[in-house]
C-alpha cells in the first residue's frame, strides 16, 4: 500500500512544494526542493531522510526549484545512506549540478543524476514524466558541442568520490562556464502509477483448508499451490485475495499562467498498467503547484480540473500549492520555539518572527470538485499564545527567572547604536534544527541609514531574512547591503548566494552591490546568469585573493568604488588557514570602526595582526575545547582559542558563531568566562598545533585587564544585538530549560 502526504508548502521562509509517497518505509519526493528544505524535513517531517530512494523534481530548472538540493545531499551523506539516491528531473538538471563543480564538499555523496526523458520503474510504481513546454519556444542546444556530458559525468564523479575538502581545484573543467542545454520555457511534471498490491493472505481459511503454517504458507504466497495431507489441492486463488489496482497521483507544476494551455492538451488519465482498458484509470490525487500569477479559481483552469472526472473516485483530491492559499506556518517550529523563549529574557534580541497577513480563502465552489489547501499535516505555531504558555510554564519552574523576565518586558526599549549585527544562520557543516548555516549581517550607521555588510551566505539565508522582518521590511535590509564577503567554497557559507543575489536585483533597479569572494564563485554565478540574465546587474566582483597584502598591487578599479561607497579606510583579506583557498578579512571605516572577520580557521597569527585593536571581531568557534583535536584536524578553532586570538587583537567586542551541530540547542559554553578561559588556555591548548602555538604564553595584567572589559556574545540563530547590548546572556540556558521546545 502507499500513502500520499504533503510535507512542504510555500512559506516565508521555504519556496517548496513537496509531496511524499511512501510505500511501507521506502520513501519518494517530488516537488520541488527550495532552499531550506532538509531543515524543514528534519525539524518535523514524516520524511526518513535515510530511507529516501528516489527525487523528482518538478518545475523548471532554476535554483528557486532546485537551490536546497545540495544542502539535503550533504544532510542525506550525514546520515550514513549506505545505497546512493537518484535525483531525478528536467533536461537541465545535471547541468545544474555540474555548477557546483567549484563546491567543496566534506564527504563523498553518492548520487545518481537523470533527466527523466522517459518513464522510470521501479519496483513499487511506474513514473511517468511529462515536460510541459511553450508554444513556439525552441532552446535545445547540441549538449556535445563542448563534451558537456562528459564534463558534467566528470564533476558528479567528484562529488560522489571526495577525499580531501581541504585541497584546491585546479583542471579547467571547473574553471570555464558550462553552457546550459536548453533554453527553453519547460516544466516537469509526473504521471505516477503504484504497482497493484497483491491480495491478502487468509490465514484463517488456509488453517480450514488444513494449510499448515510455515513454508506452506510461503509456497502459496508464490503463486504455487500446494496438496495438504488429505490430499486435498490448495490454491492461491482459494486463500489470497484479488489484486488491488491502485490509483494514480498526478503533480502538475505551472510556473506561470503561460503553462496552463500547455497543460490542457495533457492526456493525464492515460492508462500506465499494461492490459488497463482507459476507462478503469482512476485517479486518487492531483497536486497543483502553481505559480503566484496564476488564478486557480479562474473559468480556464476551473475548467482543467474538471477533466479529471469524478468517476476517476469519489474522493479525488485536489491539492492546490499556491502562495496566495496556503498559509504563512513557520517551517522550522522548534527553532522559532526557542527564539519566543530567549525573546522573554531578552525582547530587544529577538524580534517577533513576521508571519504574513491571512491568505486567501478557498472560495465556495458549486462545480464536481472540491479544491483543498496542500498543507502539511504540521500544526500551527502561535507564537502569542506560545508566549504565554512560556511565561506560565517558568513562573511554576524558575520563580526567580520569572521575575528578570517582567524586569526586561518594563524596560523593553532598545539601546541606541552605530553598529547592529544580525545573526541570520550560526552553525556549521549542514543545517539542523536550531541553528541554519552560517550567515551575518552588521549595520554599520551611515550618514543616509545604514551601510551593511553580509559575513557568508548559507544556505536559506534570504529566506531567514524574510521570516524576521516580512517582504516589505526584507527589501529594506537588501537596499543596505553594500557588499557581500563570502570567505571559502564550502557548501555552508555560499549556497545562499544565488536566491540573495537574486532577491537584491529585483529590489534594486539601479544600485550597485559589491562581492569579495573566491574567484570559483565568480564562475558560478557566470553559470547561472544564463538562467537569471539580470543576475549580474549592479554586481562588481572582487577577487578575494587581489586584497590580499601580497596582491595589494594588483587591486581591480572597483575596490576604489567600494571604498567610496562605505567610506573605508582600509580593507583587506588574509588566507585564512581552512581549505584553498579560504579567506579572512578586515576592514575600517572613516568613523573609526574596525571589523575583523574570521571565516572558517585556525587560530592564525597574520589575521591577529592585521585585526590589531578591532572594534568587533567576528570568530568562528565551531568547537569546545575538549574538541580540540577535532578543531585540528577539520581546520576549525575552539572557543578559548577564539578568545586568545580576539585578545591578541585587543578586540573590544567579541561575536562567537559558526557552532557546531554537535550543541543542538545553546552551547555548554554560553556565558563564557573570558578570564577563566584566558588563564587556563596553557592547560587546556596543551596539545597545540603549530598554528595555535603563538596562543600559549605567559597572560600579562594587560591581558588580564583586556579580560576584564571585553563583551564576548555567543551568536543565536534570530537573534539581533546592538554593540552596546553586546556580552548579556545571563539566564538563557536556565530559560531553555524551564521550557519545552
Amino acid at each position: 500500500m502507499v500513502s500520499v502526504q504533503v510535507v512542504a508548502h510555500p512559506t516565508s521562509d521555504l519556496d517548496s512544494s513537496l509531496l511524499r509517497l511512501n510505500f511501507s518505509g521506502a520513501e519518494f519526493l517530488f516537488g520541488r526542493f527550495s532552499e531550506g528544505i532538509h531543515r524543514a524535513l528534519a525539524d518535523h517531517g514524516p520524511v526518513k531522510l535515510s530511507r529516501v530512494r528516489q527525487v523528482f523534481l518538478t518545475g523548471q530548472t532554476t535554483w528557486t526549484e532546485l537551490g536546497g538540493l545540495s544542502g539535503f545531499l550533504i544532510g542525506l551523506s550525514d546520515t550514513a545512506v549506505k545505497k546512493g539516491l537518484s535525483v531525478i528531473g528536467g533536461r537541465n538538471l545535471p547541468w545544474a549540478i555540474g555548477t557546483l563543480r567549484g563546491v567543496q564538499f566534506r564527504q563523498k555523496i553518492e548520487v545518481d543524476v537523470r533527466y527523466a526523458e522517459k518513464a522510470i520503474v521501479n519496483e513499487f510504481m511506474t513514473v511517468v514524466p511529462v515536460e510541459l513546454v511553450l508554444d513556439g519556444v525552441d532552446g535545445l542546444v547540441d549538449a556535445a558541442d563542448d563534451g558537456l556530458s562528459c564534463k558534467i559525468e566528470s564533476i558528479l564523479e567528484r562529488i560522489r568520490s571526495t577525499d580531501d575538502a581541504n585541497e584546491p581545484v585546479h583542471s579547467d573543467t571547473f574553471t570555464t562556464r558550462l553552457l546550459l542545454p536548453d533554453t527553453r520555457s519547460a516544466s516537469m511534471c509526473y504521471i505516477i502509477q503504484p504497482h497493484p498490491t497483491p491480495g491478502r493472505f487468509n490465514v484463517i481459511q488456509a488453517q480450514l483448508l488444513g494449510v499448515p503454517p510455515g513454508p506452506a504458507f510461503g509456497q502459496l504466497r508464490k503463486g504455487l499451490p500446494f496438496t495438504t495431507a488429505s490430499g486435498t489441492v490448495v490454491t492461491p486463488d482459494m486463500v489470497i485475495g484479488p489484486i488491488e489496482q491502485a490509483e494514480q497521483v498526478i503533480v502538475l507544476d505551472l510556473p506561470t499562467h503561460a503553462f496552463i494551455t500547455a497543460a490542457t492538451k495533457v492526456d493525464w488519465l492515460r492508462p500506465l498498467q499494461t492490459g488497463s482498458p482507459s476507462d478503469t484509470c482512476k485517479v486518487s490525487t492531483v497536486m497543483h503547484i502553481l505559480g503566484p500569477d496564476i488564478d486557480p479559481f479562474s473559468e480556464q483552469y476551473t475548467q482543467f480540473m474538471k477533466s479529471f472526472p469524478s468517476t476517476c473516485k469519489a474522493s479525488l483530491r485536489h491539492l492546490l500549492a499556491h502562495p496566495s492559499y496556503v498559509p504563512d506556518t513557520i517551517t522550522v517550529s522548534r527553532s522559532a520555539r526557542l527564539r519566543t523563549a530567549l525573546r522573554l529574557l531578552s525582547p530587544t534580541k529577538f524580534p517577533q518572527s513576521n508571519t504574513a497577513s491571512e491568505r486567501k480563502e478557498l472560495p465556495r465552489s458549486d462545480m464536481a470538485i472540491s479544491p483543498a489547501v496542500a498543507e502539511p499535516l504540521t500544526y500551527s505555531l502561535d507564537l502569542d499564545e506560545l508566549r504565554q504558555q512560556m511565561s506560565s510554564a517558568i513562573a511554576d519552574t524558575a520563580p526567580s527567572l520569572a521575575v528578570r523576565i517582567v524586569q526586561q518586558d518594563e524596560c523593553r526599549q532598545s539601546s541606541s547604536s552605530d553598529v547592529e549585527c544580525i545573526c541570520i544562520g550560526t552553525g556549521s557543516g549542514s543545517p539542523s534544527t536550531f541553528k541554519n548555516v552560517i550567515g551575518t549581517i552588521v549595520r554599520i550607521r551611515s550618514r543616509e541609514g545604514y551601510d551593511s555588510v553580509l559575513l557568508d551566505c548559507g544556505e536559506a539565508t534570504y529566506y531567514s531574512l524574510r521570516r524576521m522582518y516580512g517582504a516589505a521590511g526584507v527589501v529594506a535590509i537588501l537596499q543596505e547591503i553594500k557588499l557581500i564577503f563570502i570567505s571559502h567554497m564550502h557548501p555552508d557559507h555560499h549556497l545562499g548566494l544565488l536566491t540573495f543575489l537574486n532577491a537584491w536585483t529585483q529590489g534594486m533597479r539601479d544600485g550597485v552591490i559589491y562581492l569579495i569572494a573566491p574567484v570559483n564563485i565568480q564562475i558560478w554565478i557566470k553559470d547561472w546568469s544564463q538562467v537569471y540574465p539580470k543576475f549580474t546587474n549592479g554586481l562588481r566582483f572582487i577577487d578575494a585573493e587581489h586584497l590580499t597584502a601580497a596582491n595589494s598591487r594588483h587591486d581591480p578599479a572597483s575596490v576604489e568604488e567600494l571604498y567610496d561607497a562605505l567610506d573605508l579606510a582600509s580593507i583587506q583579506t588574509i588566507p585564512a588557514i581552512h581549505c584553498k583557498p579560504a579567506y579572512s578579512i578586515v576592514f575600517s571605516t572613516s568613523s573609526q570602526f574596525k571589523l575583523a572577520y574570521s571565516g572558517d580557521t585556525r587560530p592564525n597569527q597574520r589575521f591577529a595582526a592585521a585585526a590589531s585593536n578591532s572594534t568587533l571581531v567576528i570568530h568562528e568557534a565551531t568547537f569546545d575545547d575538549v574538541l580540540l583535536p577535532d578543531a585540528i584536524k577539520k581546520q576549525h578553532a575552539t572557543v578559548t582559542e577564539a578568545l586568545c586570538v580576539a585578545k591578541d587583537i585587543r578586540a573590544q567586542n567579541v561575536l562567537l558563531t559558526h557552532i557546531s551541530p554537535r550543541y543542538p540547542v545553546l552551547p555548554d559554553f554560553m556565558c563564557v568566562d573570558v578570564l577563566q578561559r584566558v588563564l587556563s588556555a596553557g592547560q587546556v591548548l596543551a596539545d597545540e598545533d603549530e598554528h595555535g602555538e603563538f596562543l600559549v604564553r605567559d597572560i600579562s595584567e594587560d591581558d588580564k585587564k583586556w579580560c576584564e572589559n571585553v563583551k564576548v556574545t555567543v551568536a543565536v540563530d534570530g537573534m539581533v544585538v546592538k554593540l552596546s547590548e553586546m556580552g548579556d546572556q545571563e539566564g538563557w540556558t536556565e530559560l531553555v530549560h524551564a521550557v519545552t521546545l
